[in-house]
């Protein structure tokens, strides 16, 4: 007997390993034989509820002379797992790319059957950004040196930077969004209390 699950563009067929392989699916099964994967796989694959029904309904096919009704899902999901680990269960993964809207159409050189394996897309990083902050002297207006800002960025993290001869401070490849200004000392170790 086999169980499909499936998240996106990837189905994984679970079937005992006693079963014929067909062919080909011996090139597309997921090694788990490093041991504790299996587990953090199937919570992932879990946390869809079909996926989830899916697993139990396994679980309760594959242990149906024990009384497992009581078990939570983490421990029937451990008890997959384990299977999955000692190669008494087998996964089968395929990625099948979506296509929404007309026809599907097969990659150049492919005679038709299943896309070929393809890891899948990686959502774009944000691109990065930068920000430019000026110290400026409240009665002259000119640029002033040596003033450090303790500024918290986008990310969370804190760097503390000195303005140069210009009165500037600037800070590339950061995650867009806002900085604040914790803090800020001139020269002589002074907080400087007016920021504006």
């Amino acid at each position: 007997m086999a169980w499909l699950v499936h998240n996106g563009a990837w189905d994984w067929t679970i079937r005992d390993a006693a079963d014929d392989p067909e062919t080909g699916e011996t090139a597309d099964l997921r090694d788990f034989s490093a041991g504790g994967s299996a587990l953090a796989f199937l919570q992932a694959v879990a946390a869809d509820h079909a996926n989830a029904t899916t697993l139990r309904d396994l679980a309760l096919e594959r242990y149906r002379g024990s009384d497992i009704s009581n078990l939570t899902d983490r421990r029937l999901l451990e008890l997959v797992a384990d299977e999955l680990e000692t190669g008494r269960l087998q996964i089968i993964e395929r990625y099948r790319p979506l296509h929404i809207g007309g026809r599907a159409q097969a990659p150049a050189g492919d005679e038709g059957g299943d896309a070929p394996f393809a890891p899948p897309v990686e959502p774009e990083k944000p691109e990065k950004t930068w920000i430019t902050f000026e110290v400026l002297d409240d009665d002259t207006g000119q640029p002033v040196a040596g003033v450090t800002l303790a500024i918290k960025l986008p990310d969370g993290s804190v760097k503390k930077l000195a303005t140069d001869g210009s009165g500037k401070i600037e800070i590339k490849d950061i995650d867009p969004g806002s900085c604040d200004i914790e803090s800020m000392t001139d020269a002589d170790a002074l907080e400087v209390l007016s920021i504006t």
